[in-house]
């Protein structure tokens, strides 16, 4: 049983990362084991073949809401332990209710739990999203340090400094370190045979989030400044996760040197679309401030588009494979953009 809050394209990676794990454990184990999601709300994305999904209503009080309370999350998934026989039950995130009632169904039922907290436990994650908030998650860590994370038996990180960090969290606890991973024929799939053109203008891709731990301003003022070709674009794909966020972003725009050469294209759901995106693209940036691991940028690999990225994605070794790896700050960044746009095209070709 896999217990997350949203399973929607809202939850982006998150859901993301839940698909992939439950494919490729559906090819690993060939039918011998049955998989299911609990949910709170609206599914607006595939559901893996043969996975069952049942979604439970979030609640009408306007206090719990941004909790994600559900008033009839924790009976579903008592009922799916109990009437499925569930063997393990894995739980996808940190903050909400439905991974607190998830938990404790399980406990009551003594079924083993994994968590993964899909980078939610960072640095960043932690301290750098304002005083308050701050202060509230590290008010929670501490509430729920027995009621939810002192019944984990495995907490799963992806990353090293993911793990370290859970490791100086919760120093009792078991932490396994298994990096996320994409399906390599599927994105070959979604690709249908595309390849690079070299008649398009060249640009600049970010594709994600647009939210303050992924860079998105960094990324803007950097590219305002950079040594770069005039024709290069920079193309910012992705949902709004804030709106004060968005208006800064804006902002941004207005007032860079390069303003008429910065798209703002919104989400792209359309994963053929997405591929051929990230195909044709000179290079990804992903700047992230925190990530759990930065999956866009393994699929940016193969699409064969290699990625400027930050240490604070987990891919220590991203450099040695032909990417940029950089601290997520607008000079560093600048100077990567300087760099990659300089490449002529066999550098290119051969570092993707």
């Amino acid at each position: 049983l896999h217990a997350i809050d949203f399973y929607n394209r809202s939850n982006t990676g998150m859901t993301a990362a839940l698909a992939s794990v439950v494919e490729q454990c559906q090819r690993l184990d060939k039918g011998a084991a049955q998989y299911a999601i609990v949910s709170v709300g609206y599914v607006d994305v595939a559901v893996p073949p043969g996975t069952a999904i049942e979604t439970t209503p979030i609640t009408d009080n306007q206090l719990l809401r941004p909790w994600r309370y559900s008033p009839h999350y924790a009976s579903a998934c008592q009922r799916l332990i109990s009437n499925c026989g569930t063997s393990v039950v894995h739980v996808h995130g940190t903050w909400m209710y439905p991974q607190l009632a998830a938990v404790r169904e399980a406990k009551a039922g003594q079924i083993p739990v994994i968590l993964t907290n899909h980078g939610h436990l960072e640095q960043w994650a932690l301290e750098n999203k304002g005083l308050l908030n701050a202060w509230k998650k590290r008010a929670y860590l501490a509430g729920m340090d027995w009621a939810l994370f002192g019944k984990v038996d495995i907490f799963h990180a992806i990353t090293l400094l993911n793990r370290d960090m859970l490791h100086k969290l919760f120093p009792w606890a078991r932490v396994e370190c298994i990096p996320n991973s994409i399906d390599l024929d599927a994105i070959d799939a979604a690709a249908g045979g595309f390849r690079r053109s070299g008649n398009v203008e060249p640009y600049i891709l970010f594709v994600g989030r647009l939210a303050p731990q992924k860079g998105v301003d960094l990324l803007i003022q950097a590219f305002g400044v950079a040594d770069v070709p005039p024709e290069t674009k920079l193309l910012l794909v992705g949902p709004v996760e804030s709106e004060s966020y968005a208006t800064y972003l804006h902002r941004l725009i207005s007032v860079s040197p390069r303003r008429a050469r910065i798209e703002w294209r919104g989400p792209v759901w359309d994963e053929a679309e997405k591929v051929r995106l990230m195909t044709n693209a000179w290079i990804m940036a992903v700047p992230s401030r925190s990530e759990a691991l930065g999956l866009v940028n393994l699929e940016a690999s193969a699409c064969r588009t290699p990625t400027i990225t930050t240490f604070s994605t987990g891919l220590s070794d991203w450099a040695d494979g032909g990417g940029i790896l950089i601290e997520p700050n607008v000079a560093v960044l600048e100077q990567a953009i300087t760099t990659a746009m300089a490449w002529d095209d066999a550098e290119r070709a051969q570092r993707g």
